[in-house]
Order: structure tokens, then C-alpha cells, then sequence
């Protein structure tokens, strides 16, 4: 999974983005989207790393290297897990990542 341009010019800027992660579920039908990460990052223009915050009102920011390490530390790895086994139990397709900003 990678960033969108539009989402990479924009946590360049140095300015705060929420990011939403969810698990695409394609069964029979519409797909369903399941919520498997939330955060708030931004780039330290200074520091040259990015900020992350994993939960809406956690005080705990971590500074990470590179975009990509940004979608890491966003990621439930726990939903993530739950989603893929419950779609792979009942004969679905396993899930795909969605990336949503907010």
C-alpha cells in the first residue's frame, strides 16, 4: 500500500492529516469496508522524520523515517487479523487495504 499523491504533497507540507485504514471485503454483492487503523500524521520539517499519532487523543507521538512507516504504525494489526480470518472462514475474498483521508 502507498500513498496517494495528492496525500503525499499534503504530509509534505508539514500540516497534521488523519488518516483512516480499512479492509476491503469483496462476497457476493457490494464490498464491505471494515476500519483497521486510524492515525494522525504529519512531517517534521525540522526533524525531517514523520510524526505519528495512533489514536484520536493519545499523547504518545512516534517519529518515524519514512512515508511508508507511516502506514505501519497506523495499522490495527489485531482488527487486521480479525478481518482476514473472519473473511477467509466464511469463503470470502481476503481483505485489501483502503487508505481514506479524513
Amino acid at each position: 500500500m502507498s500513498f496517494t499523491p495528492r496525500v503525499e504533497k499534503f504530509l509534505s507540507s508539514g500540516l497534521p492529516l488523519n488518516l483512516v485504514l480499512e479492509a476491503e471485503i469483496v462476497a457476493t454483492g457490494a464490498p464491505t469496508y471494515v476500519r483497521v487503523g486510524k492515525c494522525s500524521a504529519s512531517y517534521d520539517l525540522w526533524d525531517e522524520v514523520y510524526l505519528v499519532t495512533s489514536a484520536p487523543g493519545a499523547t504518545q507521538t512516534m517519529k518515524v523515517p519514512s512515508r511508508n512507516d507511516v502506514i505501519g504504525k497506523c495499522i490495527d494489526r489485531a482488527a487486521l487479523k480479525a478481518v482476514t480470518v473472519t473473511a477467509a472462514s466464511s469463503g470470502q475474498s481476503i481483505p485489501r487495504l483502503i487508505m481514506r483521508e479524513r
